[in-house]
């Protein structure tokens, strides 16, 4: 069992953020119910699509830190119900390989650097070995890291779901380089 090495805060913090998911999907199936995939739908997702996003950000957020601690985050969440699958609304995962989409991450920038259609260049060939940063409203740099192995796309929205990139943007409007290359912004 998991729980045994997950703090109760941060338990709490997890059940919390799957609560707010699951009363997310308690109000999306009624809607669907009554009126069913329509724009009614459509427009009641977008309505509820932050608070979707604000608690997958924190989901997020915990697997970086179990990740360095040894615990198997999605074992842990699959214990406390596991995350609902919104897809059956319409709502397209951030980085689901659609045109436009994007990592989201829990300090708020959204990556881009992952091809989403056959051809598209993808922003981290050559760029494996470079200096990860984030820079603020003002270009001053807030958080920066080298790679201890070369980037991968999972590995640099792991990096960004940390405690420190989460501080160091702080609901601040910031940008994501890989090296001189953008990947992302809270802006996207």
């Amino acid at each position: 069992m998991h729980e045994a090495k997950v703090p109760d805060s941060v338990q709490f913090y997890v059940r919390h953020a799957l609560g707010v998911l699951r009363e997310q999907e308690a109000a999306l199936n009624g809607v669907q119910l009554a009126r069913g995939n329509g724009h009614i739908l459509s427009l009641e997702l977008r309505d509820r699509e932050g608070k979707i996003k604000q608690a997958l950000g924190r989901l997020g957020e915990f697997r970086g830190h179990a990740a360095e601690n040894g615990v198997d985050a999605d074992a842990f969440i699959l214990e406390c119900g596991g995350v609902p699958d919104f897809a059956r609304f319409g709502y397209s995962k951030p980085g689901g390989g659609k045109p436009g989409a994007y990592d989201s991450t829990a300090c708020g920038i959204k990556v881009i650097a992952r091809p989403t259609r056959v051809g598209e260049a993808d922003l981290l060939d050559g760029r494996e070995n470079e200096v990860l940063s984030v820079q603020g409203p003002t270009g001053n740099v807030v958080f920066s890291v080298s790679p201890a192995v070369p980037w991968t796309h999972d590995s640099i929205v792991t990096s960004l779901n940390q405690h420190d990139a989460v501080r160091a943007v702080d609901g601040d409007v910031a940008d994501a380089y890989l090296g001189d290359c953008w990947i992302g912004g809270t802006e996207v």
